[in-house]
C-alpha cells in the first residue's frame, strides 16, 4: 500500500535527528487530569474542525488524542476511507507549546484484540489504556515511547454528591460529569482544582435570569478549571440590571486559571462587563478556549472571552490569554465591545494576549450615533498590553476609535499580527490595526488587508496618533473608503497625527486598492513626511507575498509566519 507521509523537523538548530533521539528515553507520565495547570494538551481551537489539535482535519473530521505526556502528543484523525492521518507532536519548551514533528496516513488494523495504526514512518498500538508509539528514524532504526492514556467514564458518577470524585487538589482535582456538579463550584470550593469528565448541557439552568455566574466581586473564583477539551452548551444569562459582571464565571482573580474548553452558542446579556467565559478578570490566566454565540452589554465592556480586566479587592491587575479563539457576536450600547476582551481598566493593568484570534461581528452603537467607541477585533481599550501572534477577520462597526485589533491603546505593543476583516466608524476614527494610539504604543510586523471606512478619519494601520506611537516593518494593503461626511484625513499608515511629536515609521509600505492616487503616509502631513525607503506607496501588491522583500524580510518565517503562495502570509499554528 502506498502511504503519503510528510516529516517536519522543526528544531533545525539542533540538527536533523535531535528531536527524534529524545524518544529513546523513558519518561514519567502525568495523567492529563492531574497536571493542575489547565493545559493537559496545549492545543488550539479552530472553528473549521471538530478537533482543534488536528492540523490537517476538516469540518467533517473527528479525532482522538491517543497518546500524550508532558513532552509528546499523538493524534489520530478519522476519515471516511480506510486511511487515518496520524500526527506526532513534541513539546517546544521555548514557547510552552507543541510543534508537529511528523504526520502520515496510517492503516488501522486489529491484531489480537489491540488496535494498531501502521505506516511507513509512524506506528502505534493501543492496549487498554496504554499507547505504544513507534517513530522510525531516517537510518531505519526505531524509537519507542510508552505512555499511559486516561479513561474518562462518568457512569455511576451521577449521584447527588457535589462532584464525581477527586479531592480538589492539583494532584487529584474534583471531577465534573453533570451540569449540577458544575453549578456546585461555589462557596468553599472557589479556590479548588477541577476537571471536566464529560460534555455539559446547561439547558436546565436557562429559565428566568439563567445561569448564576461562578464567583462575584466579594467571593471571586481563584481556583483552576480544566475543561479537558469538552464542550459546555446551553449557557444562557440575562442579568441586565446591576447584578455585576456576567459570564460562565463572574469574577476570576488571585491567580485563577481557566483552560481547555468550548463554550458553544452562549447567550450572554448583562449591564457592564459581560463575557462568554468571564465577566471580570484580575490576575488570572486563560488558556486554549473557544467560544461562539452572542454577548450583549446594556452599557459597556463586552468581550467574546472576557468582559473587562481590572483590579478586584486590591489584587494586582495582571492577565494572560493564549491559544484562544472566539467567533461570538459582541455588542454594546456604548463603549468597548471586542472579540476577546472588552475593556482593560487603567495603566495599573498589564497583560499579554498571544496566539489567539477572532471572527464574528463586533458592534458599538448609541442613540446619537456619536457616543459608542472602542469597537475592535481583540481589545476595545488596552493599557500596557502586549499582543503578539494574533489575528482577526471580524466585521467591526462603531461610532469612533474603531480598530481591526485594538480600539484604543496606551503604551504596550502589537506585533506579529494581522487583520483581514472590515472596520467601519460611523462618526469618527477608524484604523486597520489600531483605532487610536497613545503614549509610545509600538506596532511592529503587522498588516491590515480589509476595508477601512469612516466619514472623517481613516488610517491603514493607525487611525489617530498621540504622543509618539511607532509603526515598523509593516504594510497596509486594503481599502480606505470615505463615507459621506467631512472626509477630513486619510493616511495609508496613520490617518491623523494630532501632536508635533511625530509618529515614528520605519520600513513601512502600502498598496492602495481603490486607485485614489498618491496617498500620504499620514493623512494630515505633507507626503514628504514619509522618507524614501522608510515608507512608500507600492504599485504591486504581490510584493507583500514574498518573504525576501521589504518589509517581510525582517519577519520570522521559521517560527512565527507561514509564507503563502500568491497571498499574504499567515501565522503558524501553535499547539
Amino acid at each position: 500500500m502506498m502511504f503519503i507521509f510528510q516529516i517536519k523537523m522543526l528544531l533545525r538548530k539542533v540538527g536533523l535527528l535531535a528531536p527524534l533521539s529524545l524518544l529513546s528515553f523513558s519518561i514519567s507520565c502525568i495523567p492529563q487530569q492531574g497536571t493542575g495547570n489547565a493545559e493537559p494538551y496545549g492545543g488550539v481551537r479552530d472553528l473549521n474542525k471538530k478537533d482543534p489539535d488536528d492540523p490537517h482535519g476538516s469540518a467533517s473530521t473527528t479525532y482522538e488524542v491517543k497518546a500524550y505526556s508532558e513532552t509528546i502528543k499523538v493524534l489520530v484523525a478519522y476519515h471516511s476511507e480506510g486511511l487515518h492521518r496520524t500526527t506526532y507532536l513534541q513539546r517546544d519548551d521555548s514557547r510552552s507549546s507543541f510543534k508537529e514533528i511528523a504526520t502520515e496516513y496510517t492503516e488501522k488494523k486489529k491484531i489480537s484484540g489491540s488496535r494498531t495504526y501502521e505506516g511507513s514512518l509512524l506506528s502505534m498500538r493501543l492496549d487498554s489504556n496504554t499507547a505504544y508509539v513507534r517513530l522510525k528514524k531516517l537510518q531505519g532504526d526505531s524509537a519507542f515511547h510508552q505512555i499511559s492514556s486516561a479513561v474518562y467514564d462518568c457512569k455511576d458518577k451521577l449521584s447527588n454528591a457535589p462532584f464525581a470524585g477527586g479531592l480538589g487538589t492539583q494532584e487529584n482535582p474534583y471531577k465534573i460529569c453533570t451540569a449540577a456538579q458544575l453549578n456546585n463550584i461555589r462557596n468553599e470550593y472557589l479556590g479548588s482544582y477541577f476537571v471536566l469528565w464529560s460534555e455539559i448541557d446547561l439547558s436546565d439552568f436557562q429559565e428566568g435570569a439563567g445561569w448564576m455566574p461562578i464567583g462575584d466581586t466579594y467571593n471571586p473564583f481563584y481556583g483552576n478549571f480544566d475543561g479537558n477539551l469538552f464542550a459546555i452548551r446551553g449557557l444562557k444569562i440575562s442579568r441586565t440590571g446591576n447584578e455585576g459582571p456576567v459570564g460562565l464565571f463572574g469574577v476570576v482573580t488571585n491567580g485563577g486559571v481557566l483552560g481547555n474548553m468550548n463554550l458553544v452558542d452562549a447567550d450572554i446579556r448583562g449591564s457592564n462587563s459581560a463575557g462568554a467565559l468571564v465577566g471580570r478578570l484580575s490576575e488570572a490566566k486563560i488558556i486554549n478556549i473557544y467560544t461562539s454565540g452572542s454577548i450583549w452589554a446594556r452599557v459597556s465592556s463586552a468581550g467574546g472571552i472576557v468582559g473587562s480586566v481590572g483590579s478586584v479587592n486590591g489584587m494586582p491587575c495582571k492577565f494572560s490569554i493564549s491559544r484562544t479563539h472566539s467567533s461570538s457576536d459582541v455588542m454594546t450600547q456604548r463603549h468597548y465591545p471586542a472579540g476577546l476582551v472588552g475593556h482593560v481598566d487603567s495603566e495599573e493593568c498589564s497583560g499579554e494576549i498571544t496566539d489567539s484570534s477572532t471572527s464574528g461581528r463586533i458592534n458599538a452603537y448609541s442613540s446619537t450615533r456619536t457616543d459608542a467607541t472602542g469597537a475592535a477585533g481583540l481589545i476595545g481599550i488596552a493599557y500596557s498590553a502586549k499582543i503578539s501572534r494574533c489575528w482577526s477577520t471580524a466585521q467591526i462597526i462603531g461610532d469612533d476609535a474603531s480598530g481591526g485589533l485594538v480600539g484604543r491603546a496606551h503604551h504596550g505593543s502589537i506585533q506579529d499580527s494581522y487583520f483581514a476583516g472590515d472596520v467601519t466608524a460611523r462618526f469618527g476614527v477608524a484604523g486597520g490595526i489600531l483605532g487610536v494610539g497613545y503614549n509610545d504604543t509600538v506596532v511592529k510586523r503587522v498588516y491590515a488587508s480589509g476595508n477601512i471606512q469612516s466619514p472623517q478619519t481613516l488610517g491603514g494601520i493607525v487611525g489617530e496618533a498621540f504622543y509618539d506611537p511607532a509603526v515598523k516593518d509593516s504594510f497596509f494593503a486594503g481599502n480606505l473608503n470615505f463615507l459621506e461626511g467631512s472626509q477630513t484625513n486619510r493616511g495609508a499608515i496613520v490617518g491623523y497625527e494630532r501632536t508635533e511629536n511625530f509618529a515614528s515609521m520605519e520600513n513601512t509600505f502600502w498598496f492602495s486598492r481603490l486607485g485614489t492616487g498618491a496617498l500620504p503616509c499620514i493623512g494630515n502631513r505633507d507626503i514628504s513626511r514619509c522618507a524614501l525607503g522608510m515608507a512608500e506607496e507600492l504599485v504591486d501588491v504581490s510584493k507583500f507575498y514574498n518573504s525576501n522583500l521589504a518589509p517581510l524580510h525582517f519577519w520570522d518565517f521559521e517560527n512565527v509566519w507561514e509564507e503563502q503562495s500568491l497571498n499574504f502570509p499567515t501565522l503558524k499554528i501553535v499547539y
